[in-house]
């Protein structure tokens, strides 16, 4: 009975640290969360025709991470499409009386559409994303 219930212990540890080891989804969130604030890449985390991607607006906050599907690990990442809802700082043009200057930059709000991420562990058992192609 006593094995059991060990047994039983030890499949419950395993299931509960998901699949295979991969990344949670607040791995998943803390992961995407930093790259899309780091990116340089703007446009494409946001999509072109936002008003964050056209105008090559810094990330100034995300708000909502949200997994939309994990695929298999290999080769050392694992693949995750996320959503990301957040703000950007664009700056629109033809602002005030003066048509040709640009308005200050404004808050924005911004959801992409689901995004291919590599998620890959560093030696230390942290989790980074970089966007997939």
């Amino acid at each position: 009975m006593r094995l059991r219930g060990q047994v039983l212990g030890v499949f419950v540890m395993v299931a509960a640290c998901g699949r295979g080891g991969g990344p949670s989804d607040a791995d998943v969130t803390g992961a995407v969360t930093k790259a899309a604030k780091e990116s340089r890449g703007f446009a494409d985390l946001t999509g072109g025709t936002s008003p964050c991607g056209v105008m090559n607006a810094p990330i100034t906050e995300v708000k909502k991470v949200e997994v939309v599907e994990r695929g298999q690990e290999k080769e050392g990442y694992a693949p995750v499409k996320a959503t990301i809802t957040g703000t950007c700082m664009a700056q629109f043009p033809r602002c005030g009386a003066d048509k040709n200057s640009l308005c200050p930059p404004a808050p924005t709000e911004f959801t992409t559409k689901p995004l291919a991420f590599r998620l890959k562990k560093d030696d230390y058992g942290k989790w980074s994303a970089e966007k997939a192609e």
